[in-house]
């Protein structure tokens, strides 16, 4: 909202931001355990259960706004480590 109302205002989101996050949403209601969060940009990141990557991809590959899949996973955690 802050870079909406600024002075000239910038949009991150643009059209196809807003049909992946109306998908994922579609996708959810229908079972897919999935949820979605943006960073600075119009970039989208789409979050799921490991067991659920394969539909995902198969939902997302389709679409041919899509630019590029990362698939990433947790990391190992927190760590105490000694100098």
């Amino acid at each position: 909202a802050v870079m909406m109302t600024s002075t000239p205002p910038l949009f991150y989101w643009q059209p196809h931001s807003l049909e992946l996050m109306t998908l994922v949403s579609t996708w959810r209601q229908k079972g897919l355990p999935v949820c979605y969060t943006l960073d600075a940009g119009a970039n989208v990141h789409i979050l799921c259960l490991s067991n659920a990557v394969g539909e995902l991809h198969s939902q997302l590959k389709p679409l041919s706004f899509i630019e590029k899949v990362i698939i990433a996973r947790p990391g190992p955690g927190a760590r105490l480590v000694e100098d």
